[in-house]
């Protein structure tokens, strides 16, 4: 536990003093070498290494991921990039068919597209109006939740919610991270309003946080599955008590896209 709170009190300033003092440029960087990590740990635990090609395609996608928000006016080159991605895994799949089972490339493509992309978000939310509070949102509602569930479950933990995939989640804590979650999106919008002009609309911002707490459980117990099926306890060990960034950030996987697509129709901020 101590590890833990060190790792967060240490990893959490930097992260923060990231996204508010930087130019979103450079929170994209941040966030590519974030996407390259976890691709390299996926990488990893579905022993890739002996198809390095296959290695260097996902790694320069992952590092590419963030910076796709900038192309956004030239949708021909994202379909042409994505159309290119999946053709050099199907040439890489036929190449190596022998020692390169296609299910792991699936995986890999999947990862990609789904979970780098929605952690690559975090970078597309910046570049919105009132991008730092939409960014911090994203990172906020998923951790608190985990936040809450891992306390709540803690002391009143009886009924396990996914015993095969996730022996520690428990319904209990599942409840108590919706709460936390709600919550916290609620103060962390009051405590921004302070410090911009913004003006949060409160009853919205809770019904999104209500709909994305539960979203943010399916990215953990997806990156658990993972895990489980490839006998890992982590990916990582980059943030020490933590584990690594697929760890750290499994459960924002399920939530940053969604977040980007409900602001462009359903802003948050008045």
């Amino acid at each position: 536990m101590l590890t833990r709170i060190l790792t967060a009190a240490v990893g959490a300033p930097l992260l923060l003093a990231t996204l508010f003092f930087c130019p979103p440029v450079v929170w994209a960087v941040f966030v590519a070498a974030l996407c390259v990590m976890g691709m390299y740990e996926v990488l990893s635990a579905l022993d890739m290494k002996k198809v390095p090609l296959l290695c260097v395609f996902a790694i320069l996608f992952a590092a590419a991921a963030p910076f796709f928000a900038y192309l956004a006016d030239k949708p021909w080159l994202l379909l042409l990039i994505g159309t290119g991605y999946a053709f050099l895994l199907m040439c890489v799949s036929v190449c190596f068919h022998a020692v390169l089972p296609l299910e792991k490339v699936g995986t890999i493509f999947f990862v990609s597209v789904v979970c780098l992309l929605s952690m690559a978000a975090l970078a597309y939310l910046r570049l919105e109006p009132n991008g730092i509070f939409y960014a911090l949102l994203a990172i906020a509602i998923p951790w608190l939740s985990d936040i809450g569930a891992y306390f709540t479950g803690t002391f009143l933990g009886k009924h396990k919610l996914c015993p095969q995939i996730s022996p520690k989640k428990t319904v209990e804590g599942l409840i108590g991270g919706w709460v936390f979650s709600v919550g916290g999106a609620l103060l962390t919008a009051w405590i921004y309003s302070l410090f911009s002009d913004a003006a949060p609309l409160y009853l919205r911002l809770g019904l999104v946080a209500f709909v994305c707490a539960p979203v943010s459980v399916i990215g953990d117990l997806f990156a658990s599955v993972l895990k489980r099926q490839n006998g890992l306890k982590d990916y990582g060990r980059l943030f020490p008590g933590h584990g690594g960034v697929m760890d750290r950030f499994d459960s924002l996987t399920a939530v940053t896209l969604f977040l980007l697509a409900v602001i462009q129709v359903w802003p948050l901020i008045g």
